[in-house]
Parts: C-alpha cells; sequence; structure tokens
C-alpha cells in the first residue's frame, strides 16, 4: 500500500511538472509573440496616410486658389464691361435727349412757319417759300374776307388773277425743275402781277391751298384743238369743296371756275425732270 502511495505521489509529481513546464513554455511562446510584435510596430503605415492627406490639403488649397483668381478675373471683366455699358447707355440717353430737343425745335418751326390763314384747318399757309407766302397772303386778303363763304372767297380771288393782263414773257415760256411752281408764282406778283397761262396756274394754285384747297395743284398739259393739233398749256387740279375733282382754266375767264377734267382731250407735260440746263426741242 505504502508503494502504490508513494508511486501515486510520484505520478502525480510527474504530471504536475509537466504541466509546469506547459505553462512555462507558453509563458515563453507568447513573450516571444510579443516581443516580435512590438518589433514590428514601427512599420506601421501612419506615415504615408499623413503625407497623403497634406498632399490632399495642398491640393485642395491651390485649386481653391487658382478658382478664386479666376473668378476674380471675371469679376473684374464683368465690372469692366459694367462700365463700358453704363458709359454707352449714358451717351446713348445724351443722344437721344438732343433727338428730342432737334425735333422739338422742328415742330416748334413747322408750327410757326408760313403765314397765318383763317382758311386752313391748322391756322396756317406756306408755300415752302417765305416770300411767296407773303405775296400769295397779301392777294388774298385783299380780293377776299372771312365774312364771305370759302367757295366765294376762292371765286372772288381766282376772278381777279384771270381779269389781270395777260403777258407773254421769254422766262415764262419753258417750266422746268421741281421748283417751277413756285418760280412762275412768284413771277406773276413780281411783274405787276401779270403774265401767261403757266404764272397764272401757278400763282392760282398757292392762294386756292391759302384758302383751304390744300389739294390744289398747278399742271403743265397739252390740249387737243378743234384743229386737231395739240397746244401746251397751264391749269390748276382741284377738288371742289362738295369733293367733285374739277380744274380750272383762265383762259376761259369766268367760264373757266371749276369746270370738268372731261372739258378737254388732255395729257400731261412732265416738267420737274427737266433740268434747268436742258432746252426744249
Amino acid at each position: 500500500m505504502l508503494r502504490e502511495r508513494g508511486r501515486s505521489r510520484s505520478r502525480s509529481g510527474s504530471q504536475g511538472r509537466y504541466q509546469l513546464e506547459g505553462v512555462q513554455r507558453r509563458d515563453s511562446e507568447r513573450r516571444r509573440r510579443g516581443s516580435s510584435s512590438a518589433r514590428r510596430a514601427p512599420r506601421t503605415p501612419g506615415i504615408p496616410v499623413r503625407t497623403a492627406l497634406i498632399a490632399l490639403l495642398v491640393g485642395v488649397l491651390v485649386t481653391f486658389f487658382l478658382t478664386f483668381c479666376t473668378m476674380r478675373s471675371k469679376v473684374k471683366e464683368a465690372q469692366t464691361a459694367a462700365k463700358d455699358a453704363q458709359t454707352e447707355v449714358v451717351g446713348l440717353q445724351s443722344k437721344v435727349t438732343s433727338l428730342q430737343e432737334q425735333l422739338t425745335q422742328l415742330e416748334t418751326a413747322k408750327a410757326n412757319e408760313g403765314v397765318e390763314s383763317p382758311w386752313t384747318k391748322t391756322g396756317r399757309f406756306t408755300s415752302g417759300d417765305a416770300t411767296l407766302d407773303k405775296y400769295v397772303k397779301t392777294f388774298c386778303d385783299k380780293n377776299s374776307d372771312t365774312s364771305m363763304t370759302q367757295d366765294k372767297a376762292a371765286f372772288e380771288v381766282y376772278k381777279a388773277i384771270a381779269w389781270s393782263d395777260y403777258v407773254e414773257r421769254d422766262a415764262a415760256q419753258d417750266p422746268r425743275g421741281e421748283d417751277w411752281r413756285i418760280v412762275f408764282a412768284k413771277q406773276y406778283y413780281e411783274n405787276d402781277q401779270s403774265g401767261n397761262c403757266y404764272e397764272y396756274a401757278s400763282f392760282i394754285s398757292y392762294c386756292l391751298q391759302y384758302l383751304g384747297f390744300t389739294d390744289a395743284i398747278a399742271q403743265g398739259v397739252e390740249i387737243e384743238m378743234e384743229s386737231g393739233s395739240w397746244g401746251d398749256h397751264g391749269i390748276v387740279y382741284v377738288t371742289n369743296t362738295d369733293g367733285t375733282e374739277c380744274i380750272i382754266d383762265t383762259a376761259r375767264g369766268t367760264n373757266g371756275w371749276m369746270i370738268s377734267p372731261d372739258t378737254y382731250n388732255m395729257r400731261l407735260l412732265d416738267f420737274e425732270s427737266k433740268k434747268p440746263e436742258e432746252k426744249t426741242s
């Protein structure tokens, strides 16, 4: 029994020793692994990550700086363009103001041009020539007055011209140019209120305009005679107060007042396109 117990203790001690040795070996292995881990710690990738972050931050800052510089440049360009546009607007406004002033002056001048007329809707009359305007007003006011009807006043003025002296002058035989009516009307008045058919027609047409017949116009025509030949003549086209289109012909005396255009077989003559240096055949 003692041996067995001793043997049993011996086994037990042996087993304990084995267990202790195993624990020691495991502790030794842990220490080796721990020391190995401690030696590998400085090799962790901490530095490359920090460098990448710094590089990224620098890149962001550079990009922001470049973007800021670009935007600042564009802002300056926009400000410069805005100033230029504002300067241009100010210049245009100045031009508009100047044009408006000129227009006002023209309207004022137009409203005051010519001479006063009690017969026209606007209260004024102009032939386009200030001297002729005065001639017409003086003649019409002398031979008519506002107590008359428009037709009566016009007829009285017509009679005064139709019964004036008929005179053929070399300077009155060849109407030409755009202003031939003004030229011939002034010739009639300045030559002691006398002249030929062209001068009569021209002066009568402006007198009628002064008396409110605004569409009255002198016209050169050729008229077919009973013999079959054609003769040149000066007449006036006008619309009567009743709306009838008429002609006026001083060659017929008082019978030439407001007659039908069908009275004659006529064809128009073109004096406007004839230049002053040209000569008639």
